[in-house]
């Protein structure tokens, strides 16, 4: 996990304790004025991604998202957006 990446981690897992980032964030993750602008950038650009996702996308997002503390759950749900891709494909180049 890169740097970005975990400090984007520890955003969200704040955001989930309903918490804001504020001083505390930044000073405990040791984070710089660059790393807080990119870490915004960030959170914006996923929060838009999301938000132009199509509803069953969305869906997908939340699920793996919450299932996130239970591996066992994300796994099976990755591998069955894996296999749902997969029929989709095969089926799209069967006409």
């Amino acid at each position: 996990m890169t740097r970005s990446d975990e400090l984007l981690d520890a955003a969200a897992d704040l955001f989930l304790d309903g918490d804001s980032i504020g001083g505390d964030f930044l000073t405990e993750h040791d984070v710089t004025s660059t790393e807080c602008g990119e870490l915004t950038d960030r959170i914006g650009i996923v929060l838009k991604g999301f938000l132009g996702a199509s509803r069953e996308t969305q869906d997908v997002i939340l699920l793996v998202g919450a299932a996130r503390e239970t591996p066992e759950i994300a796994e099976v749900l990755e591998s069955t957006i894996r296999l749902k891709h997969t029929v989709q494909a095969v089926a799209g180049g069967v006409r």
